[in-house]
This record gives C-alpha cells, sequence and structure tokens, in this order.
C-alpha cells in the first residue's frame, strides 16, 4: 500500500533532525514565523503531523503553551521526545504522541479537553485523495473548542502550476511534486462548509519566486545546482516578512485559517 511506503519514507528520516520534514530550511523557518503569529500565550494547542518536532518545540521555547505534538511516525515522535529532553522542556508543556491523522475519531474518543488551536503543517498533502484530506478537516475541526482555530499549512497545486509557468518563461524544467504528495487545489479547498474561513495567505510567494525561480536560473548560468542555503534565499526570507507581497499566485505553500463555528 501507498501509505505503508509513505510512513517507511519519514520513519527513514526521521534521524535527520531539523531536516526531516523539509530539505528547505528557510523555507520551514517562514512557516514557523507565521504559524507563530497565530498563537498566543496561555492556549492549548496540537501539532497534528509534527514530524520530529521543529515547529512544537520553537513554540515551546518562545511562548507560554500546552502544546501536543502528534505524528503517525514512531521514529519521527521518538526523535521529538529525544530533542524535547535535550533542551530540557517539561513534558507537562510539550509531549508527543503516536498518532494517524487518518484516524482521528480514535483521538476524539480519548480527547479531555478541546484545542484553542490545531495546526497542519504539509501534513494532509500526504493523504492519497481530496476525500481523505476533506474527511482529515472535518475531524480536525471537531477537535477545537466553539471559535478555536485550524490553521491549515498547505501545498496548493494552483500555486506550483503557476510557479512552474513563471521557471518556463526563462527556460527552466518544470517542477514536480513528490510522489508521495497529493496538493490541495482552491476548488477543492472551496466545497468546506463545516467551518468559517477567516483568513487566506499566499505568504511564500516571495520566497519562491527568489529561491525557485531567480537563484535557479542563476544556479544554471553558472552550471550549478541551486542550493537551498544560497544567500540569495536568505534575503528571499526577509522578504517574505512584507505581506504586501503575498499576491503574486506562485507560492506553492498557503494558509487557510480557519474557525470552528460558535
Amino acid at each position: 500500500m501507498k501509505s505503508d511506503q509513505i510512513l517507511e519514507f519519514w520513519n527513514s528520516r526521521a534521524t535527520l533532525g531539523s531536516l526531516a520534514g523539509t530539505n528547505d530550511l528557510g523555507l520551514k523557518q517562514l512557516e514557523m514565523l507565521t504559524l507563530s503569529g497565530y498563537i498566543s500565550d496561555g492556549q492549548r494547542v496540537l501539532d497534528l503531523g509534527c514530524g520530529s518536532g521543529t515547529t512544537a518545540i520553537f513554540l515551546a521555547e518562545n511562548k507560554s503553551l500546552e502544546i501536543t505534538g502528534m505524528d503517525f511516525s514512531p521514529e519521527m515522535v521518538k526523535e521529538a521526545n529525544q530533542e524535547r529532553d535535550r533542551r530540557g522542556i517539561s513534558p507537562l508543556k510539550l509531549n508527543f504522541a503516536v498518532q494517524d491523522i487518518r484516524k482521528i475519531n480514535e483521538l476524539l474518543a480519548a480527547q479531555a479537553a478541546p484545542y484553542d488551536i490545531v495546526m497542519t503543517e504539509r501534513v494532509l498533502i500526504n493523504l492519497e485523495t481530496w476525500e481523505e484530506q476533506k474527511n482529515a478537516i472535518r475531524e480536525i475541526i471537531k477537535l477545537l473548542r466553539p471559535g478555536g482555530v485550524y490553521l491549515m499549512c498547505e501545498n496548493l497545486r494552483d500555486g506550483l502550476d503557476n510557479l512552474n509557468k513563471m521557471r518556463a518563461r526563462v527556460g527552466l524544467e518544470p517542477i514536480t511534486s513528490p510522489w508521495h504528495n497529493r496538493y490541495l487545489e482552491q476548488d477543492e479547498v472551496s466545497e468546506i462548509d463545516f467551518a468559517e474561513l477567516i483568513e487566506y495567505r499566499d505568504f511564500t510567494s516571495v520566497y519562491y519566486l527568489f529561491s525557485r525561480v531567480i537563484n535557479a536560473w542563476l544556479a544554471k548560468e553558472q552550471n550549478e545546482e541551486p542550493r537551498y542555503d544560497a544567500p540569495i534565499n536568505r534575503l528571499a526570507l526577509d522578504l517574505s516578512k512584507f505581506s504586501q507581497f503575498d499576491s503574486l499566485n506562485i507560492g506553492q505553500t498557503r494558509l487557510w485559517v480557519f474557525r470552528r463555528p460558535v
């Protein structure tokens, strides 16, 4: 089954530390900073699909929160717990557990109290169909208190298609999505009527313009492979802080902010 292959893939990356979820540390930092802006001290937070715990640990070290991280990869959860202990973070403040996003009904049955915030960070794209993805979103909303917020940070097919059109204009090959990912489509997300969409952000377009177009073009001119740690990518991260650039529509990674009805 493909799901077994996906699990094996993520288990194999568990020991890569901050690189476990992505090789692009600039993008990861941009995601964490963006998500952090929606989270306040004193909230109860669930990082669903937490991987090796990078984002949850970042939040625990920078905010006063009660955070739970869950992932379907036992190896990722093992690494997350070990990293938490290495950093001296109390398990009462941050804990990690194994949980398959496709079986949230088990979590609902055992849940002691609803969450103020649930977030996913490029997690739903590991599910094979829109039906699975939409059902996961529906179940995630049930984990929230009335008025609670779901931060859905996921990859969008429309953004990748637009990015590839720009790359083609400057003679670059198209980027293909990873074999284990099924990117969301905007028309699909528009079907969600069981939660209130309060904000939608294309917060990665500047980063992708610089890293996947300009940096890639410069590397091609020099007959080199583009590097994630190139100086221009660091510039892209700085420029991404200006929200007026959020509408270029070439960012693969988007943020949808849903609220559970009161």
